[in-house]
């Protein structure tokens, strides 16, 4: 199987493609999508954050072609987010047979090679955005080239100083 059945480019489209709930949901995630990186939100302070968590196949492998092709959509997401002002970061993983797992179980540190579980789909990156809510992230999420292949999950992140989910 190609890495790139399925895939769709990054463009206006692909971020309408998608239900957003509420017609004021739609609006304030429509003004937020189209603004530009240097023209900010003024209800900026109230726009949470989210991590967009990627997930794919780690059975499904590509060319270098495809691979290329693939890293040239994830520039363009990159660009598209710094663009609008809503990246906080992000970094690709290394592979999961590099991942060590650590458990502490009666006071007793143990370490095991790989994996905590074996999955379909593994953890491969992840972006940090802010967005006024959660239809916003979902859209947002729906450019991501592995959300056109393995999967994207959408979280809030927690405002541990204020004990709820970070705005």
């Amino acid at each position: 199987m190609s890495v790139l059945a399925g895939w769709r480019p990054v463009n206006e489209s692909t971020s309408r493609e998608i239900s957003m709930g509420s017609v004021d949901s739609r609006r304030r995630c429509s003004s937020f999508l189209q603004r530009s990186g240097t023209g900010l939100h003024q209800e900026r302070e109230r726009y949470m954050k989210y991590a967009l968590l990627i997930y794919s196949d780690p059975t499904v492998e590509a060319t270098p072609e495809e691979m290329a092709k693939v890293m040239e959509e994830y520039y363009k997401f990159t660009e598209s987010i710094n663009a609008r002002g809503i990246n906080h970061g992000g970094e690709a993983l290394a592979g999961v047979e590099t991942a060590t797992t650590v458990r502490v179980r009666d006071g007793q540190t143990l370490t095991t090679d790989g994996p905590f579980a074996e999955t379909k789909e593994v953890l491969g990156g992840f972006y940090l955005i802010e967005a006024p809510d959660l239809d916003a992230a979902v859209s947002v999420a729906s450019e991501l080239p592995g959300s056109w292949h393995g999967s994207v999950e959408v979280r809030p992140l927690w405002d541990w100083e204020n004990g709820q989910i970070a705005e």
